[in-house]
């Protein structure tokens, strides 16, 4: 009879384990900041996800590093993957883990900068699982340690909106900080703003913003997170919006729209 109990007791036990399954919620993360001015020079940038672990990056988001500055982003290099020299690692050696992210040469410009994280992992490209992130940035400008920063932003990826737009405190390199998870289907009453952008792509640069929900700010984007147009509007339900992109060369440009459920994002192209 023993035997029985604990046969039985063994396979709920199995039951219990194989059925438990990992929560992988879809959604977005939005992030904000404004660098302050080091100098005059460029400097090199690395914007990733991660988990906290010693190798646990999720994604590179940005990645803007020049061959001659190898010595360069060492802490993003260290786990990206990047291959090591007698000085340290190479952030832009074939090997750093930059699929997907936006890559270019050194900065010389300390405008606003958003990055967009759609929850996924790279390499393989499925849902990260729920669980505590960091939004790590490191920017170097110069050659000595002293002239590297690196500052980590913590937020939970789940069903539930993590909303830290406002309140995340400035330091001596970043400021205007802006930190937002939106999961696809939330748990709460705080669905994003809604809308439609068309035509896109769009042959002449004008895009027309349908808007399926109250909207109180929208905001365009470069592909690199410089922001070029922002207006506080006040638009409801069935109104729709007229962004002249016209000025601007061929890409992919991102529509924000917000009010005050959340923020959404939507990709255009101007193909002229």
């Amino acid at each position: 009879m023993k035997k029985i109990i604990f046969l039985l007791y063994t396979i709920a036990l199995l039951l219990i384990f194989s059925t438990k399954v990992i929560a992988q919620t879809a959604g977005t993360l939005t992030f904000t900041y404004t660098p302050i001015a080091q100098g005059t020079g460029n400097y090199a940038l690395a914007i990733w996800i991660d988990s906290g672990l010693p190798v646990g990056i999720q994604k590179t988001l940005v990645r803007f590093c020049d061959t001659s500055t190898l010595n360069y982003l060492q802490s993003w290099a260290a786990i990206a993957g990047c291959a090591g020299t007698n000085t340290g690692y190479n952030p832009t050696s074939g090997g750093c883990n930059v699929i997907d992210a936006i890559t270019g040469s050194s900065l010389s410009g300390y405008a606003t900068r958003t990055v967009v994280w759609d929850g996924t992992r790279r390499p393989g490209g499925y849902l990260a699982s729920d669980s505590t992130y960091r939004v790590a940035i490191e920017e170097t400008w110069g050659t000595g340690t002293n002239q590297t920063t690196l500052r980590y932003f913590t937020f939970t990826k789940g069903p539930n909106v993590d909303n830290q737009t406002t309140g995340i405190p400035s330091d001596a390199n970043f400021t205007g900080i802006s930190l937002l998870w939106q999961p696809t289907l939330s748990t709460e009453s705080f669905a994003a703003a809604t809308a439609t952008v068309f035509p896109n792509p769009s042959n002449t640069g004008v895009f027309n913003l349908a808007v399926k929900d109250s909207v109180t700010a929208v905001k365009v984007y470069s592909i690199l997170g410089e922001i070029l147009s922002n207006e506080t509007v006040s638009l409801s339900n069935g109104d729709t919006k007229i962004l002249d992109l016209s000025s601007y060369n061929n890409g992919l440009y991102i529509v924000s729209v917000t009010n005050n459920k959340g923020t959404a994002n939507y990709k255009v192209v101007l193909d002229k």
